[in-house]
């Protein structure tokens, strides 16, 4: 025995049914009378109400892809001028299974400031290890709090050129039992409390979400 393939079976259903449908209309005199109101091309009357409706979808739906390419052609020219926004990760470290490493970078032309990384999790208390700047050199923090006070800077990407501005942050979390947490098996939720200088300094907060294999 034949099967019919599945996406012919998607479209025979609804044909079947439109198939009907305007049998049923075109001849059938009481649905006539009911449908096309007396008039005397009632055929003709539905194609051209549905040529309407159908060039009303298509405006719509070339509106809708508009929206998308314009908002795609202004991110890239963002990016072009150096407006674009800066970015925030968080992943496991990969050397050390006791550490997580949280990554800013600064696609922006401007100097971008950390102030502070709230971090959410079940796992226990975060705390600063070590900071890096995007080519190695550490930086000097205060302590182990994630509070950062002076903030810490990265410069705007002002050299196309070269890579952005970027700094890495390993933090350490203990658990309950007073030990290093190793598993990393849980979601971690990141708000990185951040500024943005300019001639009005912009702050506002930068969100990422790690999610470990349960």
């Amino acid at each position: 025995m034949r099967y019919i393939p599945d996406h012919i079976m998607r479209w025979l259903g609804p044909a079947v049914v439109c198939v009907i449908g305007g049998i049923v209309i075109i001849g059938n005199p009481i649905s006539q009378h009911f449908i096309c109101g007396g008039t005397q091309n009632c055929l003709a009357t539905w194609v051209g109400a549905l040529s309407g409706w159908a060039a009303l979808g298509g405006g719509l739906l070339t509106v809708v892809v508009m929206r998308g390419q314009l908002a795609e052609q202004k991110r890239q020219t963002d990016f072009q001028l150096g407006d674009a926004p800066a970015t925030v990760d968080i992943l496991p470290h990969r050397k050390d299974d006791a550490l997580v490493v949280v990554r800013v970078v600064n696609w922006n032309r401007r100097t971008l400031l950390v102030h502070e990384l709230e971090m959410e999790s079940d796992v226990g208390d975060f705390g600063v290890f070590k900071i890096k700047s995007g080519d190695g050199v550490e930086v000097r923090n205060n302590g182990i709090d994630t509070c950062f006070s002076p903030p810490l800077v990265i410069e705007g990407w002002e050299n196309r050129q070269s890579t952005p501005r970027s700094i890495r942050i390993s933090l350490a979390a203990v658990g309950d039992d007073a030990r290093l947490v190793k598993d990393w098996r849980t979601t971690i939720k990141l708000n990185a409390k951040v500024t943005l200088l300019g001639e009005q300094h912009d702050a506002f907060s930068l969100r990422a979400i790690y999610r470990g294999d349960k």
